[in-house]
């Protein structure tokens, strides 16, 4: 499978949830990195099954503009989903660029705006603040503890949790 063919069934699988599919096309050391979380091998497994089971899973309305220039390939996708106990709805553009070795994505990198994202998830008077380092870190110390929580659980399959 060529490198761009990879990054597209990893798009569908997430699309359809299928997060077996999905780890299956990636190695075991993957580094994973976004406004959120930065991390690595079972941890970002553990992300992407979170991603397809919870109650309310992450959609993935559309991917494209599929691109590969040898090992890296660089994609936008569209996620929408509700988040917090408000279910606030979520629905942005990432503008993500993988690198690939032996078939398997090695890196995942994706840049959403978190602008955008804190205006939709946590309100208008959040967003102000996004752009602070003490935000950023209040954010990747949450989605830190919500993965954690789910990983914890030890039937995390039928956890679901958003």
């Amino acid at each position: 499978m060529q490198n761009e063919e990879v990054v597209r069934e990893f798009f569908l699988a997430y699309k359809q949830h299928a997060y077996p599919r999905m780890h299956a096309l990636l190695s075991p050391d993957v580094h994973f990195k976004d406004f959120a979380f930065e991390m690595e091998g079972q941890r970002v497994f553990a992300m992407w099954q979170w991603f397809c089971t919870r109650l309310e899973p992450v959609e993935v309305p559309w991917f494209g503009n599929i691109q590969a220039s040898g090992n890296t390939v660089t994609a936008d996708y569209r996620v929408a989903y509700s988040y917090g106990e408000d279910k606030h709805p979520v629905n942005y553009v990432i503008k993500s660029r993988f690198v690939l070795k032996d078939g398997l994505i090695v890196e995942h990198h994706d840049n959403g705006d978190i602008h955008v994202w804190s205006r939709q998830a946590l309100g208008r008077l959040a967003s102000l603040f996004s752009w602070t380092s003490i935000f950023k870190f209040f954010i990747r110390w949450q989605a830190r503890k919500k993965l954690d929580a789910f990983m914890e659980h030890p039937n995390r399959s039928a956890l679901g949790a958003n």
